[in-house]
């Protein structure tokens, strides 16, 4: 790579060049709390830029984030915002802001890093930086939602003992690894997010759904409770009326295929490709086996942060 180019460690004094690279990169706009918002709300952030001649040209994160594997939790992080300004593609600005991120990475004893590759970034994460594919991802989609009993609701807060009711509906379902939910992760992923608004809806020893609008699709980004006939049925029926409200014309949703909410939808259900790739990356060796396996992962759209 030419001498000229540059890597340096972020930080805050950068968010204004931050948010033009990303118009540069993708052609849309976010607001510069956005970047606030993702880069110091979880956790001190791994991040670092690429300066060509004192120009912002490239820019990679990796984001703290706990993962309970058998009981246990670890601590790793998320892959955030890969970002090349256009003129500099092809140039390896990536590829070493990935690699100098891993070295620090590995000193603060990460074991892992995941995320949820694009089509553009997805083979240099496979091919060059040592990701693995966890596939399929089970993206289902609901078009003929007439079948449901519409459930309104009023709008609820994230209760402080939210994780209670959390450890009831994990200890239910035998899945080996599965991201945190507490009441600090929730709160910070839905209610502060600077740009998107959710719909929360809880009640008190029965459920917690969180729901978004995106253009004419319904999202239920996640979803758990105590596990009675009711619990699914209520959660479809918000989310038949949070659609009809909103003029959406499709339900979709991320749940694993050994999921005990299969069994009530069983054909009302189509599983379409995502544009997503969940990848993972293993920084400690032992867990190569459990985590390369999406069977022996619970998952659903909160662990992605396009979601």
């Amino acid at each position: 790579m030419n001498t000229e180019y540059q890597i340096i460690r972020y930080s805050n004094k950068y968010q204004k060049a931050l948010s033009e690279l990303y118009f540069e990169s993708y052609g849309r706009k976010k607001p510069l709390k956005y970047f606030d918002y993702r880069l110091n709300s979880f956790g001190r952030p791994i991040a670092f830029l690429m300066k060509f001649r004192g120009k912002l040209v490239g820019f990679y994160a990796i984001v703290p984030v706990k993962i309970k594997i058998k009981n246990k939790f670890y601590l790793g992080g998320t892959s955030f915002l890969t970002m090349t300004h256009p003129d500099h593609s092809g140039k390896g600005v990536f590829l070493k802001l990935a690699k100098k991120s891993f070295q620090e990475a590995r000193k603060r004893n990460l074991k892992f890093i995941l995320g949820f590759a694009n089509a553009n970034s997805y083979p240099i994460f496979i091919k060059k930086l040592g990701f693995i594919e966890l596939a399929p991802i089970n993206n289902l989609s609901i078009k003929n939602f007439n079948h449901f009993n519409e459930v309104k609701y009023k709008k609820s807060r994230i209760p402080k003992n939210i994780v209670k009711l959390w450890n009831n509906y994990d200890s239910q379902h035998k899945f080996p690894i599965k991201l945190e939910r507490n009441y600090e992760f929730l709160h910070k992923k839905f209610v502060e997010h600077p740009v998107y608004d959710y719909f929360i809806f809880y009640e008190k020893n029965k459920f917690f759904f969180i729901f978004k609008k995106y253009k004419k699709i319904l999202h239920i980004v996640d979803f758990f409770g105590i596990e009675t006939e009711n619990l699914y049925s209520t959660l479809f029926g918000i989310a038949k009326n949070l659609a009809k409200t909103n003029e959406c014309d499709t339900i979709n949703f991320w749940i694993p295929k050994q999921h005990n909410i299969l069994k009530l939808l069983q054909n009302n259900t189509k599983s379409v490709p995502t544009k997503s790739f969940f990848i993972i990356k293993p920084l400690a060796p032992k867990f190569i086996p459990l985590i390369s396996e999406i069977n022996n992962w619970y998952y659903t759209m909160t662990d992605a942060d396009i979601f």
